[in-house]
C-alpha cells in the first residue's frame, strides 16, 4: 500500500490536470478507496498513541470526512490537506528530505486549489448565463463560439504550430514552445505560456454539455500526455489534439474553416476538407517513418 503522502501527491497531481468529474469512473472509485485506506491507517496510528486531542488527529479526521462523504468534493479535499501538511512538517522537522517533499506537495496544493475553484465558478456562471435559453439559441451560440474562439483563437494558432514543427530546427521548436518565434506566416507566441487559456476561453462558453465535455477531454488528454520537454511527444499530442478538435467542431455543425491570420491547410474551405488534409499529412508522416 502506498504511504498517505504518496497517495495525496498522486491525487493532487491528477486533480491539477482535470477536475474529479472528468476522471474515469473506475479511477474515481479506486482513488477514493485508496485514500480511505491510507487515511484510516494514519488515523489508527495516531489513535494508538493516544493523541486523540491533537491537531494531527483533527486534521486526519477532517480529511477522512471529505473522502467518506456521499459525493467527493475535490475543493474540500484539497483544502483539508493544507493543515495536514502542516502537521507533517511539525512531526518531521528534523528530516530534511521530508521537508523538501512537503514543500513540493504544498506547492502542488497551492497551484491546484485555485484551478479547481476557477473551474467551479466558471461552471456556475455558465449555468446562470444559459438558464431558460431556448435550445436553438444555445446551438447558435455554440457555433459562434467555435468559430470566433475555437478557430480564430485556438486552431489557427495550434495548426500553424503543427505545420512549423515539420520545418524548423529543434532550437526554434524550443523557442516556439517557450518564448515564441517569428516565422514566414507571422509572429507566433510561445505555446506553453498560453496553452491553459484554450480550454478556459473555449469550453466555459459552450452551452451544450456533451460538446463542452468532449472539448474539455481533448485538452485534458494533451495535459495528461505532455508534461515535459520532449519535442517529439509534444508534436504527436499536438497533432492528436488538433484533429480531435476539428472533428468535434465538425460534428457540432461547424461546416467551414474561416481564418483571420493563419490558414496552413487552406482558408474559407469546408471543415471536412481541413480534416482530410490533416489526416493525409499524418498518414504521409507515418509512411515515411515505416
Amino acid at each position: 500500500m502506498p504511504t498517505p503522502l504518496q497517495t495525496f501527491e498522486e491525487t493532487v497531481k491528477k486533480l491539477k490536470v482535470m477536475p474529479f468529474e472528468f476522471w474515469h469512473a473506475s479511477d474515481q472509485k479506486q482513488t477514493i478507496g485508496v485514500l480511505d485506506l491510507v487515511t484510516e491507517s494514519l488515523r489508527r496510528k495516531i489513535a494508538e498513541k493516544n493523541l486523540l486531542e491533537t491537531s494531527a488527529y483533527k486534521a486526519i479526521l477532517d480529511t477522512q470526512e471529505v473522502i467518506r462523504a456521499e459525493e467527493f468534493d475535490e475543493v474540500k479535499f484539497i483544502k483539508s490537506l493544507i493543515p495536514l501538511i502542516g502537521v507533517y512538517r511539525e512531526i518531521t522537522a528534523s528530516n530534511k528530505n521530508m521537508q523538501i517533499f512537503l514543500d513540493y506537495l504544498g506547492k502542488e496544493v497551492a497551484e491546484t486549489l485555485p484551478k479547481l475553484l476557477q473551474h467551479h465558478i466558471a461552471m456556475e456562471n455558465l449555468e446562470k448565463n444559459m438558464a431558460g435559453m431556448p435550445e436553438s439559441e444555445k446551438h447558435e451560440n455554440d457555433l459562434k463560439v467555435l468559430q470566433e474562439i475555437g478557430i480564430f483563437y485556438v486552431l489557427e494558432y495550434t495548426l500553424q504550430v503543427q505545420l512549423e514543427f515539420t520545418r524548423i530546427s529543434d532550437e526554434d521548436k524550443r523557442k516556439l514552445l517557450t518564448d515564441g518565434l517569428r516565422v514566414e506566416a507571422g509572429s507566433l507566441p510561445g505555446y506553453l505560456p498560453i496553452k491553459d487559456t484554450y480550454s478556459a476561453e473555449l469550453c466555459y462558453k459552450i452551452y451544450d454539455e456533451e460538446l463542452r465535455n468532449k472539448l474539455f477531454r481533448v485538452f485534458f488528454k494533451f495535459d495528461e500526455t505532455y508534461s515535459g520537454e520532449d519535442l517529439n511527444v509534444f508534436y504527436t499530442v499536438l497533432k492528436e489534439m488538433n484533429l480531435a478538435l476539428l472533428r468535434a467542431f465538425y460534428e457540432a455543425g461547424l461546416e467551414e474553416y474561416k481564418a483571420m491570420f493563419y490558414a496552413p491547410f487552406g482558408n474559407n474551405v469546408p471543415l471536412d476538407e481541413v480534416i482530410k488534409k490533416t489526416e493525409a499529412a499524418e498518414m504521409k508522416e507515418k509512411a515515411l517513418i515505416t
